[in-house]
């Protein structure tokens, strides 16, 4: 593949961006939904980490072979918890708010740590640019990768589930508060 590698500058967060560059202030990227102004990843990055996820799913790409294509500069990111916290939540900024659990089902293929905070941050940045659809996803995502939910995240599920007019789902909900142990609040 002649793909390149994202360049560093690509994959660092936000503030260390805008600070240094000032790249992120008004940019826009091919992806980017035109109703929000929220930081963007980078083209290449999001060019990247597509194509990564596509030859995985289409079964092309065994999980060796996706370690080896990630390189060194993804895996930098998706090693340390808070890079791969703020590059998932940068993710959710794109036009398609998926590729956030992107960079998290391949952190979690390539076997790095997840907790529950990267996913209360990207349903949270979520919960901020109106993608509620997507928010009790991540609560599912959280529970197969973790093995676990949160307060936090149920507390968006229901507020996603009123948010998309879906009330017949929040028995759902409740149910998932009692599984975990948690009072509703």
């Amino acid at each position: 593949d002649s793909r390149q590698e994202p360049s560093e500058k690509s994959l660092e967060s936000p503030q260390v961006l805008q600070r240094e560059t000032g790249i992120l202030k008004d940019r826009r990227v091919r992806w980017a939904n035109p109703r929000r102004n929220w930081p963007q990843p980078g083209a290449d990055l999001v060019d990247w980490l597509d194509d990564l996820h596509d030859m995985r799913r289409a079964g092309k790409m065994t999980v060796e072979a996706l370690r080896k294509a990630v390189g060194p500069t993804l895996t930098f990111h998706l090693e340390d918890p808070t890079r791969l916290r703020e590059l998932a939540t940068l993710m959710v900024n794109t036009s398609l708010p998926q590729r956030a659990y992107r960079v998290l089902v391949l952190a979690h293929e390539l076997g790095y740590p997840l907790r529950a905070n990267v996913f209360e941050s990207v349903a949270y940045q979520m919960a901020q640019t109106q993608q509620w659809k997507f928010v009790p996803y991540t609560t599912i995502l959280a529970k197969r990768m973790i093995g676990h939910t949160t307060k936090r995240l149920l507390d968006w599920h229901a507020r996603s589930l009123l948010e998309c007019s879906q009330f017949d789902q929040l028995n759902k909900v409740l149910s998932l508060f009692e599984e975990e142990n948690i009072k509703p609040s």
